[in-house]
């Protein structure tokens, strides 16, 4: 981040997206990451994008020009045309792509750095970076996809509630035959299981199954061969939450009280 940026403290959580000039004059790649957050009290999770053309670059500067804070709100996303290329939640270390692939960072594009704040411990100064290992070039790009459930409504006072949600593989962005290389999965501070299978003529397979899931242990998981996907495919995404102690309906959405059932997935096309 350019500057430190302090979260409002008045707020529960706040949003903000942040402009950053990579500098660069040619395409590259990007193939390992890390997220370094500035204060691990207030940095609920990061997301970095790039910008799909020049008209939202235009937009983003224009939002962040708006108001007198650095950067400027964005819920829920880039709040503009862009493309996630990175992602940090509590537990996430460094994170290096399968040999051979990489995420496009176009030339002379910025790059949009989203963070939650999140102030249940306070509000603190944050100057959050991130650490990109680029290459010039790969065998095979790479794009993000995303499966999951935003129609959440978790009762409360219960120890074991499943929520199932089922789209294609076209529905989570990949409108050919591809590779699924890789599954980042992510829920909050009720969620205690997460599956993801795929489902394809009658025939179901487990794609990721994490028996205890931890709010603060989220990692990337890559696999040593990939999976192919195609279109038409299924995938059916099971979260499990125990919410005991809460006394109202939990919805979907990315507050850390709220909660949410997600798979970014690591994906290129297959031949």
């Amino acid at each position: 981040m350019p500057e430190a940026f302090t979260p409002d403290p008045d707020l529960a959580d706040e949003y903000r997206c942040f402009l950053i000039d990579p500098g660069l004059t040619e395409e590259r790649f990007v193939t390992q990451h890390e997220v370094v957050p500035g204060d691990h009290r207030v940095v609920h999770h990061v997301i970095l994008y790039t910008l799909k053309t020049d008209g939202a670059q235009t937009e983003a500067e224009r939002r962040a020009g708006l108001e007198p804070r650095p950067g400027y709100h964005c819920y829920g996303g880039a709040g503009v045309a862009a493309t996630m290329v990175a992602a940090w939640a509590p537990g996430t270390g460094a994170t290096t792509f399968p040999p051979g692939t990489g995420l496009s960072l176009p030339p002379n594009r910025k790059l949009i750095l989203q963070i939650h704040y999140n102030m249940a411990a306070g509000s603190f100064p944050d100057q959050t970076s991130i650490k990109l290992k680029l290459s010039s070039q790969v065998d095979f790009p790479a794009i993000m996809g995303i499966v999951g459930n935003n129609e959440l409504e978790i009762p409360p006072a219960t120890a074991d509630y499943a929520a199932t949600k089922s789209i294609t593989v076209r529905q989570a962005g990949a409108n050919a035959r591809v590779n699924l290389w890789g599954i980042l999965p992510h829920m909050h501070e009720l969620g205690t299981a997460y599956r993801l299978e795929r489902i394809r003529d009658g025939a179901t397979t487990c794609l990721m199954d994490i028996q205890r899931w931890d709010f603060n242990w989220q990692f990337s998981y890559f696999l040593q061969q990939p999976i192919v996907l195609e279109p038409s495919d299924w995938l059916r995404t099971i979260c499990h939450f125990d919410s005991s102690d809460r006394t109202e309906v939990t919805g979907f959405g990315e507050g850390t009280s709220d909660e949410m059932c997600l798979g970014i997935l690591y994906i290129t096309r297959a031949p």
